[in-house]
């Protein structure tokens, strides 16, 4: 079976920041650097990311994710699943976990506000 996708249109996000943040909590003492590949094939997304966290117990998080964002009008449509794992994990931490993420936006003018919904059934480390 043949797929018939679009061509790719690949991305690359490099962020740099003093500390990092994810949902809100801190994951390190000092400065992170994310790395964000991804190919999308028109509204199906393929990507990746790694950073590093600062932790006694692990060196940081790299995944591997696949999603589809959709286009209605001035509404736009995501869903998307992850596997998370923790790098450089000691042999008792759970390094391994799956996200799964929907989300919403529409657009008013310049304003884009956006609702997400992010799922993990069993999230990495100690939970």
């Amino acid at each position: 079976m043949i797929f018939d996708l679009p061509p790719p249109d690949p991305s690359l996000e490099i962020s740099v920041a003093s500390r990092g943040y994810s949902k809100g909590l801190a994951q390190t003492d000092g400065m992170q650097v994310l790395i964000r590949p991804e190919v999308a094939f028109g509204s199906l997304r393929l990507g990746a990311y790694g950073k590093n966290i600062t932790s006694n117990q692990y060196d940081g998080e790299a995944g591997a994710s696949v999603g589809y964002r959709k286009s209605f009008g001035k509404m736009e449509l995501g869903a998307s699943a992850t596997v998370k794992h923790l790098y450089g994990a000691d042999p008792d931490v759970d390094d391994v976990a799956l996200e799964l993420n929907f989300a919403a936006s529409r657009s008013w003018g310049a304003l884009k506000p956006r609702v997400s919904l992010t799922y993990s059934p069993n999230d990495l480390a100690g939970t």
